[in-house]
């Protein structure tokens, strides 16, 4: 992105960026979605295409005059709505079963999922990661985005969610 940046720059156009992990001023996952990116999953995180839902997504803003791409139908919100994979392998059952009117409207039109934070962050506080629900999404395994058609499905993988290594702290620091 940086490299990226500066060549907007070079050419005479001004620009930030908005990087994927820390402050940032735009929702990614709100443009990535207008942009045609990808589709949002049942877990709250876009799901594209080819990359499935494991990417970190960040954003250029500039003035320089671009064409835009439009929201994408690729079929994964209705794959979402069969695959319940995110839902089973969340520990903390903070991914509904069914969408929600009240989560509003997606990208097609679609009601959301609304993805429980009161139940996410604890467990996210307590072992430091929030993430699971990401590797075991079935979209990550191209050859299983078919199964939903009538087809037999493959066996799950194995999933192992261990307790994640004590933090290290610089020389004194002090963990409060």
């Amino acid at each position: 992105m940086i490299s990226l940046a500066a060549f907007i720059r070079s050419l005479g156009y001004s620009c930030r960026v908005e990087h994927p992990i820390g402050d940032s001023d735009v929702l990614h996952i709100t443009i990535g979605l207008k942009a045609g990116f990808g589709e949002l999953g049942r877990h709250g995180s876009i799901i594209n295409p080819k990359l499935g839902p494991l990417f970190r997504m960040g954003s250029i803003i500039t003035d320089m005059p671009l064409q835009t791409d439009k929201p994408i139908d690729a079929g994964i919100a209705k794959f979402c709505d069969n695959c319940r994979a995110c839902r089973l392998y969340y520990p903390a059952n903070a991914i509904p079963d069914e969408r929600s009117a009240a989560a509003g409207k997606d990208h097609l039109g679609n009601d959301r999922y609304m993805v429980d934070t009161a139940k996410r962050f604890p467990y996210f506080a307590k072992h430091n990661y929030c993430s699971i629900c990401l590797p075991v999404c079935v979209y990550n395994h191209k050859e299983w985005a078919r199964d939903f058609e009538g087809f037999e499905t493959k066996l799950w993988h194995e999933i192992i969610t261990e307790e994640p290594p004590p933090p290290v702290y610089p020389a004194g620091y002090k963990n409060i």
